[in-house]
Formats: structure tokens, C-alpha cells, sequence
């Protein structure tokens, strides 16, 4: 499993939920990520690599692969999906956190990237599971989450409009460190 932006928050958790999860010898999550985050990336034990993305052709094992793409990098998943070929079995477009380097892709080899949309796959599950099971299993997977993030992650509050004008800001501008999260009271 190789989770693009890895050190987004989107990526961290997914990398914490499929780590969760995992049986030893199981599943291995490679973190995709910037030169500048690759230590943090390193650092977290969910993640069993963590790799540059000018490395993809040299650290990136050929063998069959998932990607989850939370950066919406279209060079990246090009360079990507080029590497690993018919190795790519299946390529998720979850999100744009590098919003600035999208473009619609052209063909690739390996499994077609397919976007996949978070309020679709709730939709499904609540059709298959009885009342209230979908939401009774965010909230705990929230709170397991929340619990273990807290340890290494820092909160930053603010109040107000400007403090929310402020965060996006940085936000854009790919200022916040991986280790910090703004919550914004109104």
C-alpha cells in the first residue's frame, strides 16, 4: 500500500486505520512524501517506509501495489504508475492537498486511477449495515484515533474568522508542519 502525501492528514489517517488493522507480516504501508517531511514520515510507526517523491523509481519495490493518492499530483501518479506498470492493481484519487500540481492524467499503465468519494462509500454501508452501525463505528474509530494523535500531534486553537483566515493561509501555502492541526472555533 503506498499512501501519496503521507504526511497530510488525510494520509495519516489512513496510514493509522490500515495500521490498526494490520496482522505482523501483513499489509505494508509505504509513506509517499516530500523531501521536507520524510522524517516525520519516518518517525511514525504506521509506516514501514517512507520515500521522496524524486525517489519513486529508486525506493519503490516493482511488486504489486495499491496507491492511495491524497495529493492529486498528476507528475507523481504518472512517475508512479509508470514504475510499477501492471504491478499498479488498483489507484485511488482521494484528495488535492497538492492542489496546485493537478491535472486531468492521461493513460497510464496499470490499474486506472478511480476517484473514490468518502459520502458514496457511507452511503453503501449504511444500505448494508442495521441503523445507526456506521455511526456508531466512526465515533469509536474517531475516538481511538484522537487518542493516539494527540500523543505526537500538536493542536492549535484559535477563535474567529481571522484566526480561520490565518490557518488557510498557512494552510495553502504548505506552512503547517505535519505534526500540527488548527482547530477553529466560530
Amino acid at each position: 500500500m503506498i499512501i501519496g502525501s503521507a504526511s497530510s492528514k488525510t494520509g495519516l489517517g489512513l496510514a493509522w486505520f490500515l495500521a490498526e488493522g494490520r496482522s505482523p507480516g501483513g499489509i505494508r504501508i509505504v509513506g509517499l512524501t516530500s523531501a521536507g517531511n520524510k522524517k516525520f514520515v519516518a518517525g511514525l510507526p504506521q509506516y514501514d517506509q517512507a520515500v521522496t517523491y524524486r525517489d519513486i523509481e529508486s525506493e519503490i519495490a516493482d511488486i504489486p501495489s495499491v496507491y492511495v493518492d491524497m495529493s492529486g499530483n498528476t507528475d507523481v501518479r504518472g512517475r508512479l504508475h509508470r514504475h510499477l506498470g501492471y504491478n499498479m492493481k488498483h489507484s485511488a484519487a482521494v484528495g488535492t492537498s497538492h492542489w496546485d500540481r493537478f491535472q486531468p492524467g492521461g493513460d497510464l499503465p496499470g490499474a486506472r486511477p478511480r476517484f473514490f468519494f468518502a459520502p458514496a462509500q457511507i452511503e453503501k454501508r449504511r444500505s448494508e449495515w442495521s441503523a445507526g452501525e456506521v455511526e456508531q463505528r466512526m465515533q469509536s474509530a474517531w475516538q481511538r484515533a484522537a487518542a493516539d494523535c494527540l500523543t505526537w500531534m500538536q493542536l492549535e486553537t484559535g477563535n474567529g474568522l481571522e484566526a480561520a483566515r490565518a490557518a488557510y493561509a498557512l494552510l495553502a501555502d504548505g506552512k503547517v508542519p505535519p505534526d500540527t492541526a488548527h482547530y477553529i472555533r466560530l
